[in-house]
């Protein structure tokens, strides 16, 4: 868990918690995937036995951002690859933030998917298509 203030261009600052995902986050991640017009697969066992199974899976991250009031307001989905014959490569799969803070936070857990990769020991950061558009002067993130 790490708790960050962000500052934000016109002088506001905000504090939240960057964290892993937890089983409990379920009905706020549906919230979140719903308030971004998400398509949502229905809210039934599977659909939670999936998140339950990406949450555990050491392949990916799933980081959620909450304000102080413990909402959730970020989501942050990495999946990661090793090959044979190239570098490993983490991908943002999804990367979204609501609320008016919204540019900020997806600025912050971008900035987190960079780090994590690295940490990963991952030489590319690829992101999906419907991801917001990070950072392209950056040359750990490419577009896939």
């Amino acid at each position: 868990m790490q708790r960050i203030r962000l500052a934000e261009a016109n002088g506001a600052v905000i504090d939240v918690v960057l964290r892993r995902a937890r089983r409990t986050d379920f009905p706020a991640v549906m919230r979140l995937l719903a308030h971004n017009e998400v398509a949502l697969p229905p809210a039934d066992r599977s659909t939670l036995r999936r998140f339950r199974n990406i949450i555990n899976d050491l392949g990916s991250d799933i980081y959620v951002c909450l304000t102080d009031d413990e909402a959730l307001v970020g989501l942050l989905h990495l999946t990661y690859s090793r090959q044979l014959c190239e570098t490993a490569t983490a991908r943002i799969e999804m990367l979204m933030a609501s609320g008016p803070h919204a540019a900020t936070i997806r600025a912050a857990l971008a900035n987190l998917a960079e780090t994590r990769a690295r940490k990963r020991g991952c030489q590319r950061l690829a992101e999906q298509t419907m991801a917001p558009a990070l950072d392209e002067a950056n040359p750990l993130v490419a577009t896939a």
